[in-house]
């Protein structure tokens, strides 16, 4: 097992205690008043100041989320652990927080980019977690990949149907996956795809809260999405909605207490391209999809996104990964067998 650096608040009891035996780097952490003033602060400094550029970020939050990790390094320090955040990504194959309230630790600055950019970070909400949980977030495991659903559910204002992001990120993917693209579905289509038992990734791009997303039109009524898992439906969820990933019990982190392999919610509200109408960057998509379809685990996948897409765009690293992130995919159908190759029709004479 590859050693990581956990953040848990959970006691340093049996799952712990396990972990530690098996060479693994715990910091157990109280949320006392000083670190629940410290990400407060963080909170206020981010809904007025919304992540764009790493620019922008050391005019307003930056200064923040260094207080973070200074906290952090003190809580280190205090369980013998000397922590120094710019060596953390030579130390570390990558970075577990299991905390009762999240610790946006992606944001801290590190290498003159941030953490985010750097680690593998995965987030989890331990009430409920087992031994297992978390043992299987620090190891790999293959999950087909075999049909991707997308569905924009935000005005997307002059961009054209192909230059739109994911749209055309997924059209770049060279093998055999089956992706679907959904513009304004109504409720009933849009909720029943997350009982659909053919999809492996369901990626929402959509408005959002903590507990809800517009998952038909940006002018529709918020959905809680939090009952709709289903253990048989897809397996790993992209919902960009913003606050979708704001608390332990927010959209994304709950549908990962329920069964998903893993998801990725906004920790916050984020402008993702100022006043361009831009609501992402496709060099993240690019790197993201092309990442997971080339055998990227999900967590070197989002990590090379954030790089790809730094310091220019940096709100990727407020997108938190929850789950496990050393699940890795393999394009394979049912019966373990691959798929086959798309024919290509031969030029007619009308071409």
């Amino acid at each position: 097992m590859a050693k990581a650096l956990i953040f848990t608040t959970l006691p340093v009891v049996g799952i712990v205690r396990k972990l530690q035996e098996q060479g693994q780097c715990i910091v157990t952490l109280n949320v006392d008043d000083a670190l629940r003033k410290c990400l407060d602060a963080l909170d206020r400094a981010l809904k007025h100041s919304p992540p764009t550029s790493l620019d922008e970020g050391r005019k307003t939050w930056l200064a923040q989320s260094a207080d973070l990790g200074d906290q952090l390094a003190n809580r280190a320090a205090g369980v013998g652990e000397d922590l120094i955040w710019d060596e953390v990504p030579n130390r570390f194959s990558h970075i577990l927080v299991f905390t009762d309230r999240l610790l946006p630790i992606d944001l801290i600055p590190c290498r003159g980019s941030l953490l985010g950019t750097e680690c593998i970070i995965a987030h989890r909400d331990p009430e409920g977690a087992t031994l297992s949980d978390l043992i299987n977030a620090s190891q790999s495991e293959e999950v087909p990949l075999r049909r991707i659903a997308h569905v924009c559910a935000y005005n997307p204002g002059l961009t054209s149907l192909h230059e739109m992001d994911v749209v055309s990120a997924t059209l770049r993917i060279d093998n055999n996956l089956a992706i679907e693209h959904y513009f304004f579905p109504v409720e009933e289509v849009a909720a029943g795809l997350f009982h659909r038992r053919d999809l492996d990734i369901l990626h929402f791009e959509c408005h959002g809260t903590e507990t809800s997303l517009q998952i038909d039109n940006p002018y529709g009524i918020a959905v809680d999405v939090r009952g709709l898992y289903d253990r048989h439906g897809p397996s790993v969820f992209f919902f960009l909605g913003c606050r979708a990933g704001a608390r332990t019990k927010s959209v994304a982190p709950s549908f990962v207490a329920k069964g998903a392999k893993g998801s990725i919610g906004a920790y916050c509200g984020f402008l993702s391209g100022g006043g361009s109408g831009e609501v992402s960057l496709t060099a993240y998509y690019d790197a993201l999809y092309q990442g997971l379809v080339g055998g990227r685990t999900l967590g070197e996948a989002v990590r090379c996104g954030r790089k790809t897409a730094a310091p220019e765009r940096i709100y990727y690293c407020a997108w938190l990964l929850f789950g496990n992130p050393n699940i890795s995919y393999s394009p394979r159908q049912f019966g373990d067998r691959a798929p086959a190759r798309r024919s290509r029709r031969a030029p007619s004479a009308n071409d």
